[in-house]
């Protein structure tokens, strides 16, 4: 009986033993495996004042600066349900430009994109490898949109 006992205390310790060691194998294993940082990074409403879309953009840069070099940054513009032509591209052009040149951020990794239409006008950020590429995700028609010529007019030459 008394070697039973010694048996099962044995068994009972290389089972705790074993538990313990590979409980610190698997979480080393966990701490080795590389961080995939493929993500929406933000979502930013394009009807906001340019002031807080531009701080949105400085959390943006902040984050991208920290990024591996073979990733891109991808801005998907959307235009609103009452867009003006080349809303997005505006949108798109103008976060990039302050991106590159108020932030610092390489051009060449900045990938523009037309998103297409949603209820509001959006900017989608996106920070991928370079191999990879997000896809736009429009909720409207445009076939349902009415697009506005919104740009300035030339004035009408009086007669004197």
């Amino acid at each position: 009986m008394r070697l039973l006992h010694s048996h099962v205390r044995i068994i009972c310790l290389a089972v705790a033993c074993t538990t313990l060691l590979n409980t610190s194998s698997a979480q080393q294993a966990k701490d080795e495996q590389p961080v995939r940082d493929y993500f929406k990074f933000d979502e930013i409403p394009a009807y906001f004042p340019w002031s807080d879309v531009m701080a949105r953009l400085d959390n943006v840069a902040i984050r991208f600066k920290n990024a591996p070099a073979d990733q891109n940054l991808y801005l998907i513009a959307y235009a609103g349900s009452r867009a003006c032509i080349g809303e997005a591209d505006r949108l798109n052009r103008r976060a990039k430009t302050y991106l590159v040149t108020t932030r610092g951020i390489s051009s060449t990794r900045v990938v523009l994109m037309d998103g297409g239409y949603l209820s509001k006008p959006t900017l989608d950020v996106w920070i991928l490898p370079s191999y990879l590429s997000p896809s736009a995700m429009p909720n409207l028609d445009r076939r349902l949109m009415r697009v506005r010529n919104c740009g300035k007019r030339a004035p009408k030459h009086r007669r004197a």
